[in-house]
């Protein structure tokens, strides 16, 4: 089954302007494919941590497991085939790779901390 945002009443939302414009959102998962199509331009900052909860020196978006370039899709995707596929297309992120290995309390503690 095919979902696409605009089709599901959330086109109504954005012609009252509720696009995400000057919204900045925390994306704390398993990081963001920084090359994706619809994703470009949408990272603000990003942070990689390593299994011990470290961080990493990297600040080039990559994502650890996919999970992570999907849900930015959800939430701030661009078009595709003419769709719109995130909920708050102007949105930005703040996104962190903070889980996939290794302790991935310490890692997600980091990346809230990082984030606020």
């Amino acid at each position: 089954m095919s979902w696409i945002v605009d089709e599901n009443c959330i086109k109504q939302l954005w012609e009252r302007g509720y696009t995400g414009k000057g919204v900045t959102v925390a994306h704390l998962d398993t990081g963001i494919a920084g090359n994706h199509p619809t994703l470009r331009d949408k990272v603000f900052a990003f942070r990689l941590y390593e299994e011990d909860g470290s961080l990493a020196s990297t600040r080039d978006p990559i994502d650890t497991g996919y999970h992570g370039t999907h849900l930015a899709g959800i939430i701030c995707g661009d078009k595709i085939d003419g769709h719109t596929i995130g909920v708050a297309p102007d949105a930005r992120l703040l996104s962190a790779a903070v889980i996939n290995r290794g302790d991935n309390l310490v890692r997600i503690l980091g990346g809230m901390d990082w984030v606020l």
